[in-house]
């Protein structure tokens, strides 16, 4: 069995995270894989750390001007195809899968773009421009429009389908695979702290909300018994550490860089909150729940809903009411379930394997006379 993979970078993004869950599952039953990668992250050097047994094509584009990018991707078509000509000479590959928009261009304009699924790991309306919205529609249907496509979350499904008019027999939901063996070996290592404290894990972007968290961790009083601990990086990191220091609470609040075992602070945390405007599946509420972590997340759009449900669902927070989220976490430091989410079996790197694979039978019978074709 042989799988390829298209991917922007190697960094530590969610995206990627997927990607090492994933080909780690392959590589344990057995499967031979390759990763081709657009470059490096310029504003994130941490890197995932991925089995040596995977092959890694660099193709070495790392402009930050898109249009530049764009060029320099177009002008690396016929390496791929040399790539992938070449190394399904020993092996046909029964898996491709393309993750995020530049390798999402990548693979639709490689000789195998028939034959790919192409994964949607946030919502399509994240990246549109308002300002050119008919020239980003026009590229949503070039990229995947009648072709294999795997949303993160259903409502992610639902936005493709309803709002840019992919057909629903080729949008399918798989979530995102986690690691529960590596989850549970990880958390378990010390860290070195004497205080109780509350965490947020992510990007400092627009979409995490850092700034909310602050004003919840002040407002809310929580600092008299917690310090508020940000797992992350990220270019408003620096803004946020300035209002920190204006306010004068730099020692309640903890900044740490990205984390490569984010699981032992997860476990060790009062509670984790999730503040973003939008998610597409978030990883981080999956990873925390299988930590046995409290969460009280935001009832954002794309995800959070589809993973706290049943008793979990009250510890969802309308995103805008500060004061909600007030209640909601001294809720959860009082009583929280003891009860196992079950949602985390959907995330087990063997089902969801299972699920890519099936779907992945369906392109071969759709495009089985083009490929023979052309192999």
């Amino acid at each position: 069995m042989r799988a390829l993979f298209f991917i922007n970078t190697l960094s530590n993004g969610g995206a990627e995270k997927v990607c090492l869950n994933l080909s780690n599952e392959m590589i344990m039953q057995g499967f031979n894989v390759d990763f081709i990668i657009l470059g490096k992250n310029e504003e994130n050097s941490e890197t995932y750390q991925f089995d040596s047994k995977i092959n890694i094509y660099n193709l070495n584009i790392n402009n930050k001007n898109k249009f530049i990018k764009i060029l320099k991707i177009v002008f690396s078509i016929p390496r791929i195809n040399k790539i992938i000509k070449r190394n399904e000479k020993k092996e046909k590959y029964d898996i491709i899968t393309s993750h995020l928009p530049m390798s999402n261009i990548v693979t639709r304009l490689s000789s195998v773009n028939k034959r790919a699924i192409y994964i949607l790991h946030l919502p399509l309306k994240a990246y549109e421009n308002s300002k050119n919205k008919y020239i980003y529609n026009m590229i949503v249907k070039f990229i995947y429009k009648n072709k294999k496509v795997v949303a993160v979350s259903n409502q992610v499904r639902e936005e493709a389908i309803n709002v840019y008019g992919l057909d629903a027999e080729n949008v399918k939901t798989i979530y995102n695979p986690i690691d529960i063996k590596e989850i549970d070996k990880l958390k378990k290592e010390c860290i070195d702290v004497n205080y109780k404290y509350i965490l947020h894990v992510g990007r400092f972007n627009l979409q995490k909300r850092q700034d909310k968290m602050l004003e919840i961790f002040i407002k809310g009083e929580f600092y008299k018994n917690y310090k508020l601990v940000f797992c992350g990086d990220g270019k408003l990191k620096d803004e946020l550490k300035q209002k920190v220091k204006r306010m004068k609470m730099e020692d309640n609040v903890i900044f740490l860089n990205w984390q490569s075992n984010i699981y032992k602070w997860m476990y060790n945390s009062e509670a984790l909150v999730v503040t973003s405007d939008f998610e597409s599946f978030s990883m981080v509420i999956v990873e925390a729940l299988a930590c046995k972590t409290k969460v009280i997340a935001a009832d954002c759009d794309f995800g959070p809903r589809e993973i706290m449900k049943e008793e979990y669902a009250k510890f969802l927070v309308n995103k805008d009411d500060i004061e909600e989220y007030i209640v909601k976490i001294n809720n959860a430091l009082d009583n929280y379930p003891a009860k196992k989410n079950n949602f985390i079996d959907n995330c087990l790197p063997s089902k969801v394997l299972e699920q890519y694979m099936d779907f992945a039978k369906k392109v071969k019978r759709i495009y089985k006379y083009d490929w023979r074709k052309k192999n």
